[in-house]
């Protein structure tokens, strides 16, 4: 009983420091980017209730479909150019969906010009077609988070609050025009949430949803290099699920043949099982395409360590950092030049450490969590497009992702300031955001990837909203309680 005690004990204290280092991090971000002003608190509060309203007054599917018809508005409305990266992975579709296969592995994020590529063999190659593509990730990524929360938190009403409020997050149907990996990587992430959650509520069918877990952390990986942070949470999850998880003790639904086999480890095995199947197989098909056998989603990680320790550009795409490792016949993607690329980033972290670690933890961290104004310009095309929507349409779109993004992100900071004192299921919120944040202290950052931490944050928010509504009349009478004894003295 004592060491049963103590181990309890060791993870409190374990967790309370993850929490604070995640508060931390967070309380960082929410400085270095500017304090919510009275105009954000504002809007913001209003867009809560409005989740707030909808939830209450419609049904989930209604508010997944006001979701489907907002971003496909936005997008013919806004009729986005791809720009930068946009334009490879619209060019990369186009080119597989003509029977071009091998494109698959000169991309990127395999993943995401896969899954365009299908909806430009389904529907043709249009923009039109791209905005039906995004717009059907982002709804489908807030349908599956909406199933995987429902049986965690058991309560119809938050469940159907927090997806509303990913369901109509404004940073989501903003960007949902632009062809990206941000869309396909939110889907897998919350497919990924709602087979785990079967895991935690003792779900079957065994063991098909453990192989299936593994091959989407695969693609999650295969989406974006970070995505492997997926299948670290997975087994963490699953490793210790006799102390975390919310797991029925009725095994009824699986055969007795199955159950032998429901250990962690035994499940672990299988998940890893399914993720070396798809990894194994990208791997050998790109090797069999001509492209070499690729390990991740891109072989570009040296160049984007050398961005991400560039100063004078903040950390972001660099020109001249880019003609340094180029070869002279002009590919920058050579072993030579990616050796290159690596040493001259060991090279500035290294040169001054101290000066290094400030410009990360400052500028990138102002550069990575920066205002939505660079999502709403990503989904149009740039800045300096002359068919631009006119300031009328634009200022109050601004207003309201500016509004939504900063009174969230307040929120998160006060959910973890709760579970510092009282750590629970929702401390995972924090640690992930803080554990899909950290590699952007190297690695090139751009604003819009702070979405891929941006559904936590709302999950999490909500759940914190949710609660501070309902007890709100207890929030009063303390208030009450501690002015008149304020008054006293």
């Amino acid at each position: 009983m004592l060491k049963t005690e103590r181990i309890s004990s060791v993870m409190k204290q374990g967790a309370r420091a993850l929490a604070v280092l995640a508060f931390l991090y967070l309380l960082n971000a929410f400085v270095q980017t500017g304090f919510i002003t009275v105009p954000q608190l504002v809007v913001g509060l209003l867009w809560v209730s409005l989740c707030y309203i909808l939830s209450r007054r419609i049904s989930i599917v209604a508010i997944l479909a006001l979701s489907f018809g907002l971003s496909l508005a936005w997008g013919l409305m806004a009729q986005g150019v791809p720009v930068s990266d946009y334009i490879d992975y619209n060019e990369s579709a186009t080119r597989i969906s003509n029977g071009q296969l091998s494109e698959v592995f000169r991309s990127k994020s395999p993943l995401t010009v896969a899954y365009f590529a299908l909806f430009h063999w389904l529907l043709g190659t249009s923009y039109a077609t791209n905005y039906i593509a995004s717009a059907i990730a982002w709804t489908g990524g807030a349908a599956f988070a909406y199933l995987a929360i429902r049986p965690l938190i058991n309560d119809e009403s938050r469940t159907k609050f927090i997806g509303c409020g990913l369901a109509i997050c404004p940073s989501f149907v903003v960007f949902s025009p632009v062809i990206s990996s941000e869309a396909v990587f939110f889907l897998l992430t919350t497919v990924s949430a709602w087979l785990l959650s079967r895991h935690l509520t003792g779900w079957g069918p065994y063991p098909y949803a453990y192989i299936a877990l593994g091959m989407v952390t695969a693609a999650l990986f295969l989406t974006r290099v970070n995505g492997l942070l997926a299948l670290i949470v997975c087994l963490f999850v699953i490793g210790a699920g006799n102390l975390l998880a919310l797991r029925q003790p009725d095994l009824s639904e699986f055969s007795p043949g199955a159950r032998r086999f429901r250990t962690p480890l035994a499940l672990c095995a299988i998940v890893i099982a399914g993720f070396l199947l798809i990894w194994l197989a990208h791997g050998l098909l790109s090797w069999s395409s001509g492209h070499g056998f690729q390990a991740s989603s891109s072989s570009r990680g040296p160049w984007s360590l050398m961005y991400g320790t560039n100063i004078e550009t903040k950390g972001r795409f660099s020109a001249s950092d880019l003609q340094l490792v180029k070869t002279m016949e002009g590919d920058e993607h050579t072993a030579d030049s990616s050796q290159r690329a690596l040493k001259i980033a060991i090279e500035r972290i290294t040169s001054d450490p101290i000066k290094f670690a400030r410009f990360a933890l400052t500028e990138k961290v102002r550069q990575l969590w920066g205002r939505e104004i660079d999502l709403y310009f990503g989904a149009v095309g740039d800045q300096d497009r002359k068919d631009e929507l006119k300031p009328k349409i634009r200022a109050p779109i601004l207003a309201v992702l500016d509004g939504v993004y900063r009174l969230t992100f307040l929120l998160f900071l006060i959910l973890l300031i709760k579970e510092i004192r009282r750590p629970s299921h929702a401390l995972f919120l924090g640690v992930i955001v803080l554990l899909l944040s950290l590699p952007h202290v190297f690695f090139e950052v751009r604003p819009r990837y702070h979405l891929a931490m941006t559904p936590f944050i709302i999950v999490g928010s909500m759940l914190l909203a949710h609660d501070l509504w309902n007890h709100r009349a207890e929030i009063y009478a303390r208030i009450r309680s501690s002015l008149q004894e304020w008054a006293r003295l």
